[in-house]
């Protein structure tokens, strides 16, 4: 009976340590599991991220391009309601008042050719100023004014 109390207490003492083993088993293959699915969670987020960076330098390209399209569009805009354009006086409007008139408005409507460069590059400034603070809000967050 002695033996058969030892044989059973053995035999109890293996079944635990064989539970104990796949116990240890087990959880090792549950942290390498979570580790694996940890890495692909990381690897997704990476990629996620990178597709946003990537959509966002398009979306950036775009309104860089629009931008410049807008200031190109208002020089030239500009350019042209300060140039008086193809006028022609004729030898005969000079004679008569209203032709007088005619020379009269044009030489008061002459606009100096140095007022409209100085005009266009103070737009041009202007619209520098406002690349940069879109440039450093977008960066920072912050407005900044730039005197």
């Amino acid at each position: 009976m002695k033996k058969q109390k030892e044989k059973d207490a053995a035999d109890a003492a293996a079944l635990q340590k064989q539970q104990n083993a796949d116990l240890l088993k087990a959880q090792e293959q549950y942290q390498k599991e979570q580790q694996t699915a940890l890495n692909a969670y990381q690897q997704q987020q990476a990629q996620a991220q990178k597709e946003y960076e990537a959509e966002q330098q398009r979306i950036f390209e775009e309104q860089r391009k629009a931008a410049e399209a807008e200031a190109k569009r208002q020089e030239e805009r500009l350019r042209k309601l300060n140039t008086l354009g193809p006028q022609s006086i004729n030898v005969s409007d000079v004679r008569t008042t209203e032709g007088a008139n005619l020379i009269i408005d044009l030489m008061q409507n002459a606009q100096d050719p140095q007022l409209i460069q100085a005009r266009l590059q103070t737009k041009a400034i202007q619209q520098l100023n406002a690349n940069l603070i879109s440039f450093v809000d977008s960066y920072f967050n912050n407005a900044v004014q730039l005197i």
